[in-house]
């Protein structure tokens, strides 16, 4: 039945795509299928496509298009640039603040190049972006459906990966398909921002059938944060758009609330240790849970240590290694580093490495966005699909990624422009 809805719903356009819609579906044909196999391939691929589309654009005539840019959040990223220097500055440059600061320079042009100049594409082309993007999705879905219940097989051809040896199924049973896990996070991102283009064209239930089995594929290798996260997202999207005129003031306390959350939350008085006392060490995700708790409490220490400017960019990776003891926990015992790479939990470290001031201008960047994205996903479909998507991205950013994670930011912004791309699509077109 989804089949044969969508081969009728979905007829390939009958012009042929140009050539700056053949780079963004490019873009839409490798990401979502070459994350499977090594993320970090993501920001090399990103790099060159943005490239051509920047003299795509030059050779066009188009380059007007790249200044569409809403300016108080050029503005605003601009100050949140700046904060992270002043930040580095006063710590003391080290060599990890010069690595992050130049990935977030990076990220900021690549973001400045790819969402604005999808603007001057066709509806022609941006169905031609829509069928690549389905297609790789539903490859790469596949993909690991099929290697997890094929019990890693495809897994053993090519990372040699074996269930049958102990430390594998040992890490397996406490991680899941750990390697996995980042195309999973693309995966279900996607499926959301695919749910922009299918309601606009009367296709809510090929929507959800990808929802459910990027979910299931989420489940099914152990990423609860990306198998139930997308589901509360679709709640958190529904939610929004249900509070009316009071959707923005609403969402704007609420992250207010949530960047404010180092200066409140040690008020409460609970400790890691009562949450541990109530769980089984038994489950993996108990663990996960525990560690995670002591390593924010960890942070929390640190960021009162240096609260304005904080200790200065990629200073994640310098603070609570290994040398400086392992955090363990009267019920779960021994866990882990302080911070294991990153303290996993995006607003904490905004708080760590850029400090107060950093923390302003994120909360003003991430506000700013957020009123861009209401004015522009203007309908009550493309709403909620698109709020979805930021509640997911708010998930991830909260509990499994880095802010300074290459891969995962160039990743977030090309989920940016397609989603972009995706709410300016014409609803009605006699032959979408």
């Amino acid at each position: 039945m989804i089949t044969e809805m969508f081969l009728n719903k979905f007829k390939i356009p009958r012009t042929r795509p140009g050539t700056l819609a053949g780079a963004y579906a490019l873009l839409c044909l490798l990401l979502p299928t070459v994350v499977l196999f090594n993320a970090r391939a993501v920001v090399p691929i990103a790099i060159v496509v943005a490239l051509a589309v920047l003299l795509i654009c030059w050779r066009k005539g188009q380059l007007g298009d790249l200044q569409r840019m809403d300016k108080p959040l050029v503005v605003l990223t601009c100050g949140y640039f700046a904060a992270t220097l002043i930040a580095s500055l006063n710590a003391g440059i080290e060599s990890d603040a010069i690595v992050s600061t130049g990935k977030l320079a990076g990220i900021i042009v690549l973001a400045a190049i790819l969402i604005p100049a999808q603007t001057s594409l066709s509806h022609s082309d941006r169905q031609w972006v829509f069928l690549t993007l389905i297609v790789s999705v539903s490859l790469a879905t596949f993909w690991i459906l099929f290697d997890v219940w094929s019990t890693a097989k495809l897994s053993w051809l090519i990372h040699g990966y074996d269930t049958r040896d102990p430390a594998t199924v040992a890490r397996l049973k406490m991680y899941g398909y750990f390697w996995y896990k980042s195309a999973l996070a693309m995966l279900v991102l996607l499926a959301l921002i695919l749910g922009i283009y299918l309601q606009k064209h009367g296709s809510v239930l090929i929507a959800f059938f990808f929802v459910a089995v990027t979910a299931l594929a989420g489940l099914e290798i152990g990423s609860r944060t990306a198998g139930f996260g997308i589901l509360l997202a679709l709640a958190i999207g529904s939610t929004y758009h249900l509070f009316g005129s009071y959707r923005r003031k609403l969402a704007i306390a609420l992250l207010l609330l949530s960047f404010l959350t180092p200066l409140w939350v040690p008020s409460i008085g609970i400790k890691p240790s009562d949450v541990s006392a109530e769980l089984n060490d038994k489950y993996g995700y108990a663990n996960s849970i525990v560690y995670r708790l002591h390593i924010w409490d960890f942070v929390t220490g640190k960021i009162y240590e240096k609260p304005l400017l904080g200790w200065g960019a990629g200073a994640s990776k310098r603070l609570g290694t290994e040398d400086q003891g392992i955090l363990s926990d009267p019920n779960f015992g021994p866990l882990g580093e302080a911070i294991p790479i990153h303290p996993h939990n995006g607003i904490l470290q905004i708080w760590l490495e850029f400090g107060a001031l950093g923390a302003l201008f994120a909360f003003s960047c991430v506000s700013r966005f957020l009123i861009i994205m209401d004015r522009r996903l203007n309908t009550p479909g493309s709403r909620i699909w698109g709020f979805s998507a930021a509640g997911l991205l708010a998930c991830f950013f909260g509990f499994n990624f880095s802010i300074s994670s290459s891969w995962w930011l160039t990743s977030v912004v090309f989920c940016i422009a397609i989603a972009a791309l995706f709410s300016t699509c014409n609803e009605k077109s006699a032959e979408p």
